[in-house]
């Protein structure tokens, strides 16, 4: 083993990880004199907005968060009207009042026949009871970040309102959280309001920091996708869409998309700030706020002000793309027609690979096989120790086990990333046990990762139409696969190491803070999947003779 390769494969491994799960890939907050959206500027916002809380229990603190964003509005000559809606009852009886705040602004030269529709949410959440504690949200970033990112872009865009072709409309919802009110309200009394929308962006956030995420669009996003790429610093992964239409969470967002154009936009870490009083302006991130504008003002200047989307029907489309972001290289898509044909290419290829190479006698059906079965196996313990670990650690916080959205688990992410490095040492132990005492090629490693993970692939893009979490990793691996026939090549491996953790790195991240603790398991296998690639392409480059 060449120790010296050895020590560099394990800095790089960490700094790819460090960089992407950290918060140094998003950009720094921009201060109040910077011209362009600055995070700062908003945060000034979220001050204000999340003095108290306001949620539909909270009448006199709501009415002045409705006010101070209807005179905001005001001071940028943008004109609002206030729609109220009166005598709304819960479950228990309790009769309240809500009101949604709208506004439209038409280009300089003429009325606009296309507008763009920002919307978020100005009420927090109504108390909810951690560990027997009742808590209440002071709605900082659920929805304060929304709100005051609108804001903030609107500000930005007046400025270049003679540029405009196309209008903007803005609506700040009331009682989001408690069953969707005010956008179902909107799309009962005020049809209007929607009428021309050629493209809606919906800011929510389900934590307090993190990237904010394209995790959500309308079906048939090939052109949202294309508009999309205007964004400096993109964060989304088609898979999320999926992911997100079997949690029980809902936004405003979810009412329009069978009939809009639209992107979907939150920051998801963490979970025990969601919904308490921790969501207040004390937590607030400002690189995940300037990181909120820094993606969604360029989409708003484009649509405003290029001619194209005078069509409110232009963002429609009837095919969908995949695409994926690695940090710092940005956002890769494609149709799924050109995806299907990578995908079968790579599979060609792969099946061409394990032609040579078994005729080489460099790999063999046996090996593969017994390294299938035993690789399974291991993830399945691993999987189940997940679980356990998750059940305990409910119980132990004197929380009911449950898989999704387990919250307020104190030291979440340290029994998280300790469970996962404990595997990671366990399974590279077990893995060059295997090396040492069979004498089995890496070969043998890489090509049974590939032939389940291009299995998985087609199973989950037939299946969901997407495949990515499987593939990319797949795809890397076969090219690296490729790259063994030439004698010295194995030093490129390092490079499919590097791309790969780029890639699952943000995935393993976005899978824990989305799906919580109670979904270790699923984490855990996951990364045991990603493992199975990563370890034989590192040994392929630390050993000296393979």
């Amino acid at each position: 083993m060449n120790r010296a390769r050895l020590l560099l494969t394990i800095i790089l491994a960490a700094a790819c990880i460090f960089v992407t799960i950290g918060d140094i890939h998003l950009p720094s907050a921009k201060g109040i004199d910077f011209d362009g959206f600055s995070a700062i500027r908003a945060s000034k916002e979220i001050e204000i907005i999340s003095s108290e809380p306001h949620s539909i229990y909270h009448p006199r603190e709501r009415a002045k968060v409705k006010e101070y964003l209807a005179s905001r509005l005001e001071d940028m000559g943008v004109k609002c009207e206030i729609f109220h809606y009166d005598s709304l009852q819960d479950k228990r009886g309790y009769v309240f009042n809500i009101s949604n705040i709208y506004s439209v602004t038409e280009p300089l030269i003429e009325k606009a026949s296309s507008y763009i529709l920002l919307i978020a949410h100005y009420d927090s959440s109504p108390a909810i009871n951690v560990k027997g504690e009742k808590v209440v949200s002071y709605g900082a970033a659920d929805d304060g970040y929304g709100v005051a990112t609108i804001l903030e872009i609107l500000r930005n865009v007046l400025a270049t309102r003679a540029e405009w072709n196309q209008g903007i409309k803005i609506l700040f919802t009331d009682s989001e959280e408690y069953g969707l009110l005010g956008i179902k309200s909107a799309l009962d009394y005020q049809r209007d309001i929607f009428e021309d929308v050629g493209l809606v962006i919906n800011i929510e956030a389900r934590g307090v920091k993190g990237p904010a995420i394209l995790f959500e669009t309308t079906s048939g996003n090939s052109n949202l996708i294309d508009l999309y790429k205007y964004s400096p610093s993109p964060y989304a992964y088609s898979f999320t869409s999926a992911v997100y239409n079997i949690l029980p969470n809902y936004t405003d967002f979810t009412l329009l998309k069978d009939t809009l154009p639209g992107l979907n936009f939150s920051v998801i870490d963490n979970l025990n700030y969601y919904h308490t009083n921790l969501d207040n302006f004390e937590n607030i991130s400002l690189k995940s706020i300037q990181h909120y504008g820094d993606q969604i003002l360029p989409l708003v200047s484009a649509f405003l002000t290029d001619l194209k989307y005078s069509d409110p029907n232009y963002l429609r489309s009837n095919e969908n793309r995949v695409y994926f972001t690695i940090p710092f290289l940005g956002l890769f898509s494609f149709s799924q027609s050109i995806y299907l044909i990578i995908k079968i290419i790579t599979s060609l290829v792969f099946l061409m690979l394990l032609v040579a190479y078994l005729k080489q006698s460099r790999i063999s059906f046996k090996s593969i096989g017994q390294i299938m079965a035993l690789n399974l196996l291991i993830i399945a313990v691993a999987s189940a120790a997940g679980y356990l670990v998750a059940y305990i650690l409910a119980k132990a916080n004197g929380l009911p086990y449950r898989v999704i959205n387990l919250a307020y688990v104190e030291y979440e992410y340290v029994f998280t990333f300790a469970t996962l490095l404990l595997f990671t040492v366990l399974y590279t132990i077990t893995y060059i046990i295997i090396m040492r005492r069979r004498k089995i090629s890496s070969l043998n490693f890489i090509a049974s990762g590939n032939i389940l993970m291009l299995t998985l692939s087609y199973v989950s893009y037939f299946k969901i139409g997407d495949s990515i979490i499987f593939f990319i990793p797949s795809f890397i691996a076969v090219v690296m696969f490729l790259l063994n026939i030439f004698n010295y090549s194995k030093y490129l491996n390092i490079l499919g190491v590097i791309l790969l953790l780029m890639f699952v790195t943000p995935i393993i991240y976005s899978l824990s803070v989305a799906l919580a603790i109670g979904s270790l398991f699923v984490v855990t296998a996951f990364w045991g999947l990603y493992l199975w690639l990563l370890l034989p392409l590192t040994d392929r480059f630390v050993r000296r003779n393979v």
